[in-house]
């Protein structure tokens, strides 16, 4: 029979005052009792082996040395037919009977159990909730976060937990709502990363096909011929710019004439300009004032 307190057990009648059941040394409920032949008390057996394997094992209760001591059967009957009620009474079991049969009626720390108001832990290492035998099935199958689960869109398994919080936020078969709002309900979420959506999108903006027919705003560059400011002025001398430099930084194009004062500046230009509105002067560059340039796209 496994150890419980006294305090532990709900007994269903009072205990005869005269029936000592507590062993002096564990303090728990005796278990397998012996009796001592220098002082009568009864002790575990397991205490007793305890006891005795002591430097003195001399008798805890007379210090007695020299004693004898055999298994107390009828002390264990007496014990045995107690009748008590399942420890779980107030959880709701309605269970009772003899003290020697509530181990086996509530079966701690084990799965299964005739008592379904015992707790035990969840069978999930990573989990380990204590829930009511009653409560567990469902728990396990149901709401641990450390259960196995399967993603129903790409098949992979894992914890629940992790599925649900971190791999649905990376699945490729996850499905999402196209960004431009368009009219398709949902689609796997591969679609838009790898950019197989943008083909079949109604709302994605798209070249029109007469577009070889309008204007276009071209990025301008120029070779440039400055002459220096110096000091003093008759000291000014051409400086001659080899390398492109461009002359607009926002080319984007708005289909309006080009304004013929749009290059203010430029003594004289070779080559032809493109459409469209360019919207900075060339005026100045730098320090320099510009004295002529070549115009190319």
């Amino acid at each position: 029979m496994a150890q419980f307190s006294k305090e532990e057990l709900s007994f269903v009648e009072d205990l005869p005052k005269h029936v000592e059941i507590e062993c002096p040394v564990c303090l728990n409920v005796l278990t397998d009792p012996y009796i001592v032949s220098c002082c009568g008390y009864n002790f575990c057996g397991s205490c007793f082996e305890i006891v005795k394997a002591s430097i003195n094992g001399s008798c805890p209760m007379c210090k007695e040395k020299e004693y004898q001591a055999i298994p107390d059967k009828k002390c264990s009957r007496i014990i045995n037919g107690l009748e008590v009620y399942c420890s779980n009474k107030e959880k709701g079991c309605q269970w009772k009977g003899e003290l020697k049969n509530i181990s086996t009626h509530r079966n701690k720390e084990k799965r299964e159990g005739e008592c379904q108001y015992e707790e035990v832990k969840c069978r999930y290492k990573k989990c380990r909730e204590r829930k009511q035998r009653r409560y567990l099935k469902d728990h396990e199958d149901n709401k641990c976060l450390q259960r196995p689960f399967e993603c129903q869109y790409c098949k992979i398994k894992h914890t629940f937990v992790s599925i649900t919080e971190y791999h649905y936020d990376r699945c490729r078969q996850y499905p999402v709502t196209c960004p431009k709002k368009c009219s398709s309900t949902t689609m796997p979420r591969y679609k838009i990363t790898e950019n197989i959506h943008i083909n079949e999108c109604p709302l994605e903006p798209v070249d029109c096909q007469f577009d070889e027919y309008l204007p276009k705003s071209l990025k301008i560059f120029g070779k440039l011929t400055y002459k220096a400011i110096t000091w003093p002025t008759n000291r000014e001398r051409d400086v001659k710019v080899d390398t492109d430099v461009p002359l607009l930084g926002d080319t984007e194009s708005t289909y309006q004439p080009l304004p013929h004062d749009i290059l203010n500046g430029i003594i004289s230009c070779e080559g032809t300009l493109p459409q469209g509105v360019i919207k900075i002067e060339l005026a100045r560059h730098m320090t320099f004032m510009i004295d002529t340039a070549t115009i190319y796209t």
